[in-house]
């Protein structure tokens, strides 16, 4: 044959041309402009002379793939295509068995996805992860349009229960479920949740499930998060929680609808059934507006501050702190609440909101 490029040899097999190709002083790092190295060529097909001859002339053994690939080095070709001798002659010049491509699979991920077990094997005795961040069945499931129950529990036993996998980008099925095109489907996401899906969990940028809901403002799923466990303090990346989500789309009122639901869904209700007589006449009236101030009150300092910013018409959040907690715990008969309860609930000093 005519000895045209390195990367033709690498392609073919033919090392008859390789000494002449060496003396004109081949590069071997030489793509033309394909994405691909002769190492990467080579170890796909497996061809272990050309391999042996270019790590020899000090070919980058963990160079990825560029232009439209998926990022895989010489190792990964060399793995999903099942050539031992080949995977074990890169690993003798230092390949890294755990180089993933762009969606986070492993070339022993790779190896065993494709059939080769014996390479697959190997590859983990030197140290070799099976596991990927590549995106799983259910994580485009939850993603697209269709997402439903009933296809997502099959799916969910197909990944082995593994509802809380990774992929290259740290999302969980459930966040691509509330970052979906359409509005979240609530059987979804009470399946995941039943699976033991982390509603709490943060993606690379730091967000969770409950940012992505509330920038969509789907209220349905964030009462759901939140009635599973939903940290609305938790704050990604660049400091921003839930509510500022919410508020960047134009959603602030319904998340805020959703959060004061919480807050008095999670509140002792004892002494309400204590005295549930009264709950209809003017004092009952009284104390449900006192409670209201008081939920205010109690609300960790980030959410009063974000609440006080985003609704300042509202008087019971903007007035908030000017009032005394003091003067509003003696304005609530002790018979109508227990003064331990009272303690209990407002551990402010004299003197207002500190």
């Amino acid at each position: 044959m005519s000895c045209w490029s390195l990367l033709d040899v690498a392609e073919t097999g033919d090392a008859s041309c390789l000494w002449s190709l060496w003396k004109d002083g081949v590069d071997v790092e030489d793509t033309e402009d394909t994405g691909w190295t002769p190492l990467m060529v080579a170890s796909k097909n497996g061809h272990l002379s050309i391999v042996d001859f270019l790590l020899g002339e000090g070919a980058e053994v963990d160079k990825k793939e560029w232009g439209d690939g998926d990022g895989k080095t010489a190792l990964a070709f060399a793995a999903m295509n099942g050539h031992l001798e080949v995977v074990q002659a890169l690993v003798s010049h230092e390949a890294d068995v755990n180089k993933a491509d762009k969606d986070g699979k492993t070339p022993t991920w790779l190896a065993a996805r494709n059939g080769h077990a014996e390479v697959a094997e190997w590859l983990q005795e030197m140290g070799g992860s099976k596991e990927s961040n590549a995106p799983t069945r259910l994580m485009h499931h939850c993603a697209s349009e269709r997402a439903n129950a009933d296809t997502a529990e099959d799916l969910v036993e197909e990944c082995e229960n593994d509802v809380n996998a990774r992929d290259s980008r740290g999302r969980t099925a459930l966040m691509y479920l509330c970052a979906g095109p359409k509005e979240i489907d609530v059987d979804t996401l009470k399946l995941l949740a039943k699976y033991g899906a982390d509603v709490n969990a943060q993606d690379n940028k730091g967000q969770t499930p409950l940012m992505l809901a509330a920038m969509k403002g789907d209220i349905k799923a964030v009462e759901l998060l939140l009635s599973f466990g939903a940290d609305m303090n938790i704050t990604d990346k660049t400091k921003r929680t839930a509510i500022e989500y919410a508020s960047e789309r134009g959603h602030r009122r319904d998340v805020q609808y959703a959060i004061e639901e919480r807050f008095s869904l999670s509140k002792s209700s004892t002494s309400q059934n204590s005295c549930s007589w009264v709950v209809n006449s003017p004092l009952g009236f009284f104390y449900k507006q006192m409670q209201q101030v008081l939920d205010v009150l109690r609300a960790p300092i980030k959410i009063r501050r974000e609440l006080e910013q985003l609704w300042p018409e509202d008087i019971s959040i903007h007035h908030a702190e000017e009032i005394d907690p003091a003067e509003v715990v003696e304005s609530i008969p002790e018979w109508f609440i227990g003064p331990n309860e009272l303690e209990n609930e407002v551990p402010f000093a004299s003197g207002g909101v500190q």
